[in-house]
């Protein structure tokens, strides 16, 4: 299938998602074996995933703990890995198994949001490999809500040496979704810092920032408050077909009720 687009949302697979542990042994990764080149300079989040209150706070250094995996078909991995990282030995990469199956494998961790929060803040560090032939599909961030409303970073191919990210917001069952395709191209091969905000209240707003620029806005989706249990989905999701996707690593992930700068 096509990349998804505002006017229609790509369909999630037909199984029902399997969650189950994830290990601490990290199994060796093909995106190991040969290091990629460095771009520009990585930028790391502010303070690390120090004692401030934090929903979600990973570095992903060493290990997995306190992620879940979700596997709807077997479409690569998603696991950490030395190859690259921003602030220290490791990141967290995603590649694609050689298949057409469009499925899901990618690591969960639910949250609660405090009552006083404004909004759900991501930020993180997103490296894309070049040498993408074929159009792709896949959504590297996924939230879900217990009414079962999904907030998509999607991301596509735009070329060997380019990609693209735009947003899509809808609920399971209805027919509510709307997106935004962003206004730019992004280089691969280097790091980029990505900012995702949800404001699921009376200012109903999904925004995505890059390097500091706004470069999508979702307004006017159907969303009553917010909602309190969320679950954050990071890797494979949603990827078709996984053979065309690139190997791409996400690093310093935080996710809070108060934006956190690049």
């Amino acid at each position: 299938p096509a990349a998804e687009t505002p006017s229609a949302p790509a369909p999630d697979p037909a199984p029902t998602p399997v969650s189950e542990p994830v290990t601490d042994t990290v199994p060796p990764s093909p995106a190991d074996d040969a290091a990629p080149s460095a771009g520009t300079t990585p930028n790391s989040r502010p303070n690390g995933c120090g004692p401030e209150a934090r929903l979600v706070c990973d570095e992903f250094e060493g290990t997995l703990g306190g992620w879940e995996s979700r596997i709807d078909f077997r479409t690569g991995d998603v696991e950490i890995s030395e190859a690259i990282s921003t602030s220290g030995d490791q990141a967290l990469a995603s590649f694609g198994a050689n298949t057409n199956a469009q499925g899901t494998s990618a690591v969960i961790k639910r949250f609660e949001l405090p009552d006083n929060a404004s909004g759900i803040y991501a930020t993180f560090d997103l490296y894309v490999e070049s040498g993408a032939s074929d159009d792709y599909f896949v959504s590297p961030l996924l939230f879900t809500d217990t009414t079962g409303r999904r907030w998509r970073l999607n991301m596509g191919n735009s070329g060997g040496d380019q990609f693209r990210l735009n947003l899509w917001t809808a609920r399971d069952g209805a027919d509510d979704g709307i997106g935004a395709t962003g206004t730019r191209n992004f280089e691969t091969d280097r790091w980029h810092c990505v900012q995702v905000l949800i404001r699921a209240d009376r200012a109903n707003a999904f925004t995505l920032d890059v390097d500091g620029e706004r470069n999508a806005l979702v307004t006017g989706f159907s969303a009553e408050g917010y909602d309190t249990s969320y679950t954050l989905a990071v890797g494979l999701n949603s990827a078709s077909p996984p053979k065309n996707v690139p190997t791409f690593f996400i690093d310093d992930i935080q996710v809070g009720k108060d934006p956190t700068s690049c």
